[in-house]
């Protein structure tokens, strides 16, 4: 699945709904509501932090999602080159959880210079030995 969108609070709300749905068309329903919070966290810091070159706010993102055999690997790619710094929240903060809840989620997480430009923030979610042997069966 490859999303090109505006960054807004409705497209990244679209987005989720859509990948959500997707995973689980896939059979990947043990992975579906995971994917669906590391996309919705990335795309939020993006819409919130990720700068064009001419200092504006970000107006658009890309996000890629594919089926890998150990479950799903998702990339949201921004054009503010700027590598974003996990941040560790106070207790009583509302926000500056975003990474550590991803990182925390995902099996690896690498943020990374784009070669065109912007960065890349790649994350593989691996599935329960459970839904991969079941889906192989149906196979």
């Amino acid at each position: 699945m490859d999303l090109d969108l505006d960054v807004t609070e409705g497209s990244i709300h679209h987005a989720r709904h859509v990948l959500v749905e997707g995973v689980r068309m896939w059979g990947l329903d043990d992975l579906a509501v995971d994917l669906g919070l590391v996309v919705t966290e990335l795309l939020t810091n993006t819409m919130r932090h990720a700068r064009q070159p001419n200092g504006a706010p970000a107006e658009r993102a890309r996000c890629l999602v594919q089926r890998i055999p150990a479950g799903l690997v998702a990339v949201v790619h921004d054009e503010d080159p700027t590598l974003p710094e996990e941040r560790i929240a106070d207790a009583d903060a509302l926000d500056g959880r975003g990474l550590h809840i991803v990182r925390e989620m995902a099996a690896s997480m690498a943020i990374t210079p784009s070669p065109g430009g912007g960065k890349d923030i790649t994350v593989i979610l691996n599935a329960p030995p459970t839904s991969l042997a079941a889906d192989g069966a149906a196979a």
